[in-house]
C-alpha cells in the first residue's frame, strides 16, 4: 500500500467517525496496514494539510475538529460525502453560493468586456450541445460560470468562485441524474442570464443567478433524497 492509499483509507476512516480523538501510532497504524513507517509518516502529513489531524510532539495525532478541516479540499469533501453525509455538504455549498454568485453576476453586468461575453458565449454553447454527456456538460458549465466570475473583474470574488467549484465538481460526481427537462430549463436560465449581462442589466441578472443556484439545488437535492429512501 502507497501513501496515497493510507491516506484515503485513514481519511475516509476519519470523516465516517471510525478514528477520533488520538489516532493509533505510528507502529500501530503500519502493522495494521502493513506499511512501513515513512508511508503512515506521509499519509498523516497529508491528512495534517488537509486540517484532519494535528500532530503533537510526545502525544501523537488527534482528530481535529471539523471546524479545522479544509472544507474546500476535494479529497476531504470526497471522503465526507462518501461517508453519507451528502446533504450537509449540499447544503453548505448552496447557501455559499446563493451569498456569492448573484453578486458576481451584477459586477458582471456592469464590467463585462466583449472578451467575456464572447468566453460565456462559448461555453454556453458547449452546454447546450452536450445535453446527453454528463461530463462535458458539467464541464462547460464550470467554464461559464468561470467566465462569468472574471467578467466581475473583482479578483477577490474571482477566487472565491474558484474555490466553490470543487464543491460543485463534488457533488456532481456524487449526485448528478440526467433529466433531459432540467438540462433544458438549465442552459435557458443560462442563456437569459448571459443575456442580463449582455444588456448590463446587473439587478436582473442578480435574480437570474439566484434562480438558476435553486434550481441547481433541487436537481441534486432530489437524487440525494431518493438514495436516503433506498
Amino acid at each position: 500500500m502507497k501513501a496515497e492509499s493510507l491516506l484515503e483509507a485513514l481519511g475516509c476512516r476519519i470523516a465516517a467517525g471510525e478514528l477520533t480523538d488520538e489516532l493509533p501510532s505510528e507502529n500501530a497504524l503500519a502493522q495494521r496496514y502493513d506499511v512501513s513507517r515513512t508511508t503512515v509518516r506521509a499519509a498523516l502529513q497529508g491528512l495534517v494539510a488537509r486540517g484532519l489531524v494535528e500532530i503533537r510532539p510526545a502525544s501523537g495525532a488527534r482528530v481535529c475538529d471539523h471546524e479545522q478541516w479544509d472544507w474546500l479540499d476535494e479529497a476531504v469533501l470526497r471522503w465526507v460525502c462518501d461517508s453519507g453525509n451528502r446533504h450537509m455538504i449540499h447544503q453548505a455549498g448552496f447557501d455559499a453560493r446563493l451569498l456569492v454568485e448573484p453578486s458576481i453576476a451584477g459586477l458582471a453586468a456592469r464590467h463585462a468586456s466583449a472578451a467575456d461575453l464572447a468566453e460565456m458565449d462559448q461555453a454556453l454553447k458547449i452546454m447546450d450541445s452536450h445535453h446527453q454527456d454528463a461530463p462535458a456538460f458539467h464541464l462547460a458549465d464550470t467554464a461559464f460560470h468561470g467566465a462569468m466570475a472574471r467578467a466581475s473583474h473583482n479578483p477577490i470574488l474571482c477566487r472565491l468562485s474558484r474555490a466553490l467549484e470543487s464543491v460543485q465538481r463534488t457533488l456532481f460526481e456524487h449526485s448528478y441524474r440526467q433529466d433531459e427537462s432540467e438540462i433544458r430549463l438549465t442552459v435557458s436560465l443560462h442563456r437569459q442570464l448571459l443575456e442580463s449581462i449582455r444588456l448590463r442589466q446587473p439587478d436582473q441578472a442578480e435574480a437570474l443567478a439566484r434562480e438558476l443556484i435553486e434550481t441547481c439545488h433541487r436537481r441534486l437535492d432530489e437524487p440525494l433524497a431518493a438514495d436516503d429512501t433506498n
